[in-house]
């Protein structure tokens, strides 16, 4: 049996997305991905996130998420590179490293 985990990595200009056996460190099955909205906000980006989810096969329920982002005081800043925009996602730090 598998400790899978729902792995989403969310890019510039890809969202993907796969089911990863934590144990054995690999995918377990299809790696999917989706554009990145523009603008990037959290409500667009939430819609992203649950598209891709619901094409995967039911997971554990535990999902990890990785993003280009800066850490202060807890909280992670993701900025997008592009001149003139603003703040994307806001997203609270796990309680768990």
């Amino acid at each position: 049996m598998t400790d899978e985990v729902l792995g989403i990595d969310v890019g510039g200009s890809a969202v993907k997305a796969g089911l990863v056996d934590v144990n054995a460190g690999r995918l377990t099955g299809e790696l999917i991905s989706a554009p990145t909205p523009r603008p990037s906000t959290p409500v667009a980006l939430t819609g992203v996130l649950a598209g891709l989810a619901a094409r995967l096969p039911a997971g554990a329920g535990r999902v990890g998420v990785a993003f280009p982002s800066v850490i202060k005081d807890g909280t992670a800043a993701r900025r997008s590179a592009r001149p003139g925009s603003t703040v994307a996602v806001w997203a609270r730090k796990s309680a768990r490293p």
